[in-house]
């Protein structure tokens, strides 16, 4: 018996030993796959992490563009020296120029980049038509602006540029885009196309600008109390940062035209040639020939003295009285009801108390403080005529009808209510001499700022003529009512 159970415990041993050998050989083998598994996934490089799919004309190693190391077995290691957004202004010379040397460059000269209409317009109301304005590149943002012209700079950079190639727009659906050449030409993932959609365009021209109109849509006013709820309790998404009424859609969307339509590569690059072709902005007579002299509404002298939107713009945004305000430690909880204004970082900061910064969109440094918007009076349908020096009308808007105020930290007020005081000067619009408003009952019930404070625009809202505008424009330049 003694033999027997001395069998059995060596038994025992003997199983033990083989169990343990099995578990060393177990994980000794799933070592050795982890280590074969982390080599094959080394090997496959950015694609491992990121499933992307390159379109056709740009199906490059990952590397070519963005830089970093794919062969890295860590994130750190992969990722050094990534470029995030390699079309960005700073970048696209090296890497979009290289194979679109030209329209890179020209795209550079183009509006969208110089964006003379928002800089230029500005500095020349505020301080003449002498002033030489900065580059986009050259604005300041400032901690603690001194004077005026540090806190126009510092609106512009913080604030009013927020949606063009220097920055990747504010964080709603609709509005965030790429930087530099990806701002138009990037439309999901890594999905770069020749043509940019109508969304492109909107992300960037939307709100009571023009852009917005040529769809249908009027920005609702701000204040908490305007917006309007889909079922109780809860809020429309905001897929632009702010919420609108469905209006007349221009008549040229209606029929299928989008931007790119009529808007050719002279806004967005410059002097670049289709064969012999340059594509510049289409005019209503490159299609609407047949309309002149047809009859008294159409005679060649009366489109010289008034622009085809007097009479064929069916409605416009009518904002008066743009209140714009910096402070540097404001109350949060006072500006909640302001809190929907388009943007994402004013909007952040009340809904979650803080912190009160908004970023240079030139450079991506936070500054202290926070720009708020609000406006005296907003309405659509009403359509304004301004007069020129000349003797032309146009449909005008008020967009120099603006007051800029600043309060520091201590809420001392450095500035208040400063307004354009060479709104009527300016080198690169027409000077109004008289504003007139349509539908006439409204007209002495508005307060209406200064012919200077408007500037001539081309209303996207076009449809049948309005009879009273045009009834008037006959009049009002001295043109007969039965054509000869």
């Amino acid at each position: 018996m003694a033999i027997i159970g001395e069998c059995l415990e060596i038994r025992i041993w003997l199983n033990r030993i083989i169990l343990i050998l099995l578990a060393w050989v177990t994980l000794f083998s799933a070592g050795c796959d982890s280590i074969s598994n982390l080599q094959n996934s080394s090997s496959k490089g950015c694609k491992e992490c990121h499933p992307v799919k390159l379109e056709p004309f740009h199906d490059f190693p990952c590397e070519q563009c963005h830089g970093g190391d794919p062969s890295g077995r860590t994130m750190a290691q992969a990722h050094t020296d990534l470029v995030p957004c390699p079309a960005s202004p700073a970048l696209s010379s090296r890497n979009c120029g290289s194979c679109h040397g030209e329209m890179e460059l020209s795209a550079r000269n183009s509006p969208h980049y110089q964006l003379p209409s928002h800089i230029d317009i500005l500095f020349h109301a505020f301080w003449g038509p002498e002033t030489e304005p900065p580059a986009p590149e050259e604005l300041q943002a400032y901690s603690h602006p001194e004077t005026a012209r540090q806190v126009v700079e510092d609106l512009l950079a913080r604030r009013c540029l927020r949606c063009h190639p220097y920055w990747e727009g504010d964080n709603y659906a609709a509005t965030h885009h790429g930087a530099g050449c990806a701002a138009c030409h990037l439309v999901s993932g890594h999905r770069f196309v020749k043509e940019p959609p109508e969304e492109r365009c909107l992300s960037c021209h939307r709100q009571n600008f023009t852009g917005w109109d040529f769809v249908g849509r009027f920005e609702k006013d701000l204040p908490a109390e305007y917006r309007a709820p889909l079922r109780k309790g809860q809020h429309l998404t905001r897929l632009y940062g702010v919420e609108w009424l469905p209006t007349q859609m221009d008549v040229h969307k209606q029929a299928g035209l989008s931007c790119l339509s009529c808007h050719g590569s002279a806004s967005f690059h410059p002097g670049i040639k289709a064969g012999q072709t340059l594509h510049r902005n289409k005019a209503c007579i490159d299609c609407h020939r047949e309309m002149v002299g047809k009859d008294r509404f159409h005679s060649q002298d009366l489109l010289d003295r008034a622009s085809c939107q007097v009479c064929h713009a069916v409605w416009q945004p009518l904002d008066l009285s743009t209140y714009l305000v910096r402070q540097d430690d404001p109350d949060l909880d006072e500006w909640a009801f302001l809190a929907v204004q388009g943007s994402s970082e004013v909007e952040n900061a009340i809904r979650m108390g803080g912190p009160a910064v908004m970023a240079n969109k030139f450079s991506g440094r936070n500054y202290p403080g926070l720009w708020f918007k609000s406006y005296g009076y907003r309405r659509f349908e009403y359509v304004a005529i301004g007069m020129d020096e000349n003797g032309k009308l146009w449909p005008v808007r008020p967009l120099l009808d603006i007051s800029i105020s600043y309060l520091d930290s201590d809420d001392d007020l450095v500035l208040d209510g400063f307004r354009p005081e060479y709104a009527g000067s300016l080198p690169m619009r027409p000077a109004m001499r008289r504003i007139f408003l349509f539908p006439a009952a409204v007209r002495d019930q508005l307060p209406l700022p200064e012919p200077g404070a408007w500037l001539p625009f081309a209303p996207h809202s076009i449809g049948p003529a309005d009879l009273e505008r045009t009834l008037f424009v006959l009049s009002f330049l001295d043109f007969p009512l039965t054509h000869k």
